[in-house]
This record gives C-alpha cells, structure tokens and sequence, in this order.
C-alpha cells in the first residue's frame, strides 16, 4: 500500500503550480468538463430524432449530430422546434432516410432559415449546420441544405440579382450534341417534326409550332427546340445551341448569319427571298456545329 510523504506530491499527479497538485475532486471536475465539450462539440456518432407535432429534442450532453425522421415514417414532415438548445451550441443535422422529406420551416417555431425560406431535406446526403442564440432564443441556419454534386438543377426562391456583375457563358461551344446554354424556358410545342434545334413560332393560341419563312403565318421564329416531340418541352430563347448535324459557314459579315428556312423546321444560311417569304436573321455561326441563337423581332416579307 503506498503511504504519502508530507510535502510530496502524490505520483501521477497533475501539477498546477511549482507547488500545488489536482485534487481527486478537481480531476472529476476536469473529466466532466472534457466529457462536455466532446458532447457539445465533437461529431459523435449521430442520434436519430423523430419529430413529434413539428418538434425534436435534443437532450443534455447528447452530441451535435442528428438525423431527423418524420412523424410515424410519414413521407413528409414539418420541422419547426428544436428544443435543448444553448448559447453558442453547433448542431448539424440531416434526414434520417431518402424516403421521408423533412420541411425545416422558417420562424413557425425556433429556426431561423436564410432568406426567410423554408429548406426541403429530401436527401441523407443534405445536411444543415445550425448555431443557436439565446438572445433569438432561436436556432439560426448557417449553411447547408443542396447537394450541388447531384443536383444539376438547384431551383433559386427569390429573384438572382446581379448587381453591378454580369452573366458569363462559357467561350467554348456546349461539349455535347444537342445540347444549349442560355436562357431557357419550358412551354407548351404542339408541332416539331424536325426534332433538337427546329425553329418554333408562337401560335394564335400561345402554343409552339414548327416555323418556316415561306409565309408571314408561320413566323417569326422566336425559339429552338430542345426536345424532341410535342407537349411541355424545353426550348431556347437564346444562347448557344450545338448540333452536330449542322454544317455552318464562319466568317465576317453575313457569312456567318443564319435565317429561318424556307423548308419548315430547319434553318439556312442563305436568305430567303421568294414571293411571301420572309427573311430573318435569327442567329450566327460560332462554329460548324454550334450557332448562337439571337432571332431577331425585325424582318423583311418579300412581296410580289
């Protein structure tokens, strides 16, 4: 049994000072206070959370990292309160299974979502980083909830204000056939026999049909199809537009220029110029296979 010597420490003691030692109550107290901050602030293993009526508790001393699980496996569930937060706590939190969405709403209960919106949790892969304020009394959302990899279609929830800054595309042509960049727009096509890259013309009832020059009814061409087939289809209003098929002409002037054809759904690079026909330039050719596509809303109808 080892006996203690007055005036010297005991062995594996820890040293305050040259001449103070740790007591066994300041080495559980030490414990303790480790064994919190690893709690409060170490990626432990995460803890699922059901949502019971919009809310989740997290519990003391229960870690920062937790999936989330709708009500009753429900497919979608509101997230409206966290309840266990404190002052400068960090939380991040994801939904618990692909199947079951979790909605974390903005200020229905104690979040905080940036901008105001609410954040759809579809996928395990979609984590939130949260920091909580007592002075709110409010989870605030730092950061998270896309998942740019895999979602080659993030949807904005407010108008994309550029500023004083521009919009840059790319100076290559698109680096697949049939494909296009720029502005975008799904409508309703109720005619394209041609396929990816057939002019379309707004018809009487604001649908989309296949145009051609040969008459001022089946014109202008105010978009190019970037589907086949008829229905809600994408097509382009302008940028550029690559197809392989395309065989253009480069070069100063009106070489490269390229109109609406004659022979509907197609497009040429000589201009029309028979009786009714109508000429109008509705973009240029950037490369073989590649034009940027900018109709203009002034053209000629040639008369007899």
């Amino acid at each position: 049994m080892a006996t203690n010597i007055p005036g010297v420490a005991p062995p594996n003691a820890h040293y305050v000072d040259d001449t103070d030692y740790n007591s066994a109550a300041d080495i559980n107290q030490l414990t303790d206070d480790v064994y919190a901050l690893a709690t409060d602030f170490g990626f432990l293993i995460a803890t699922e959370l059901t949502i019971a009526a919009g809310s989740v508790t997290r519990a003391v001393n229960a870690g920062n990292y937790f999936t989330i699980d709708t009500q009753a496996d429900d497919p979608s569930d509101d997230l409206d309160t966290i309840a266990g937060g404190d002052e400068a706590l960090v939380i991040v939190i994801r939904p618990e299974n692909d199947a079951r969405t979790i909605v974390v709403k903005h200020n229905t209960g104690n979040i905080l979502c940036p901008g105001g919106f609410d954040i759809t949790l579809d996928d395990e892969e979609k984590a939130l980083i949260l920091v909580y304020d007592n002075g709110l009394a409010k989870w605030i959302v730092l950061s998270g909830g896309i998942k740019l990899a895999n979602d080659p279609a993030p949807t904005l929830g407010a108008d994309l204000n550029l500023d004083q800054f521009s919009l840059v595309l790319p100076t290559a042509e698109p680096t697949a056939d049939d494909t296009a960049i720029g502005l975008i727009r799904t409508v309703t096509v109720d005619s394209n026999s041609t396929g990816i890259g057939c002019p379309l013309f707004i018809a009487a009832d604001g649908n989309y049909d296949e145009a051609e020059a040969d008459t001022n009814a089946t014109a202008p061409c105010l978009a190019l199809a970037l589907e086949t087939g008829t229905g809600s289809k994408k097509v382009l209003f302008w940028g550029l537009i690559r197809n392989d098929g395309w065989a253009w002409t480069t070069g100063p002037g009106e070489v490269s220029l390229i109109y609406l054809s004659e022979t509907i759904g197609t497009l040429t690079q000589v201009p029309p110029v028979t009786e009714d026909s109508v000429t109008q330039p509705v973009g240029y050719a950037i490369t073989d296979d590649t034009m940027f596509f900018q109709p203009s809303l002034l053209y000629v109808t040639h008369g007899a």
